[in-house]
């Protein structure tokens, strides 16, 4: 199944690739909406701009009952972006939000914690940061360490 957000209708739905037929969809709480991800506890969440409203969420849909809750609230992270954004479900559960304008990443433990944050700082003096389109979680055995051995 195909699972595709239209932006500009604040619409997410779930498409049959072999006829295109829609077998589920909704218009939700959110505004002009990123990023929607299945996660393995059988929920979508999605990126949720929110534009126009001083902050963005992490929304949590369950397609089944279509009850949909604020996971990660930007009003508690201090995180907005009108648009653009990303969001990665780690392995532990825990929510990996881009904030491209904010030039910021970070990550909230399922319990609601913050336990990661980078801000992508230009200049300290100004605090000016530089846009960050997405990052991606990768786990600690992703890379060979020879492999950085070979690049001296």
């Amino acid at each position: 199944d195909l699972l595709i957000s239209f932006r500009s209708l604040n619409l997410i739905t779930i498409v049959n690739p072999d006829n295109l037929r829609v077998k589920w969809w909704r218009v939700g709480q959110w505004r002009r909406q990123h990023d929607p991800d299945w996660n393995l506890d059988g929920k979508l969440y999605v990126y949720d701009n929110n534009m126009h409203r001083g902050n963005s969420n992490i929304i949590q849909i369950d397609p089944v009952t279509m009850e949909a809750n604020r996971v990660v609230k930007g009003d508690d992270f201090d995180f907005y972006s009108s648009h653009m954004g990303k969001m990665d479900i780690t392995p532990n559960q825990g929510i990996l939000v881009t904030s491209p304008k904010q030039g910021r990443v970070f990550e909230v433990s399922k319990e609601g914690e913050k336990t990661f944050e980078f801000i992508n700082r230009y200049n300290h003096d100004t605090n000016e940061v530089l846009v960050v389109t997405g990052a991606k979680f990768l786990p600690e055995d992703y890379f060979d360490k020879n492999s950085f051995l070979r690049c001296r």
